[in-house]
């Protein structure tokens, strides 16, 4: 197969992961969205009290007002909660609450969401694969991921 081939395969397989993946989160997630899920992911990288919309919008790859929607429902489910810093009232920081590290400890070993995707799936093959994601990445212009 040429590279070409190759690139755009590669890209409609992440759409159609993307897209057979948001269905199963809904089912798996009880509350959450997909794209919730992985905006708090992001956030568990950050220290306590340190992120704001800025931050989060650059990390999470999406705008400002996108991911303020998404905080503002997070927060009407009481995972995230805003507070003014005491410099700047403009600003808001964002924080996980109980809730949302009540949800990490129920999830970190066994994750209904990822472990049937990965089934089958060595550590080589899934280093491979952040490497490859991490440069696409890096050449359109986002931030690789803590998680």
């Amino acid at each position: 197969m040429k590279k070409l081939k190759k690139k755009q395969l590669i890209m409609a397989m992440m759409f159609r992961i993307v897209n057979l993946w948001q269905p199963l989160a809904g089912k798996v997630l009880d509350e959450l969205t997909l794209r919730q899920y992985m905006l708090l992911m992001a956030m568990r990288s950050f220290p306590e009290n340190s992120m704001n919309l800025s931050m989060l919008a650059e990390t999470f790859g999406g705008t400002r007002q996108n991911v303020r929607q998404l905080l503002t429902s997070l927060a009407e489910k009481e995972y995230v909660r805003f507070t003014p810093p005491e410099t700047d009232k403009r600003e808001l920081r964002v924080s996980l609450t109980e809730k949302a590290f009540a949800f990490f400890r129920d999830h970190e070993e066994h994750d209904e969401l990822f472990d049937p995707a990965f089934d089958g799936i060595g550590e080589k093959t899934l280093d491979a694969a952040i490497e490859c994601l991490e440069q696409i990445l890096k050449n359109i212009g986002g931030n690789t991921i803590d998680i």
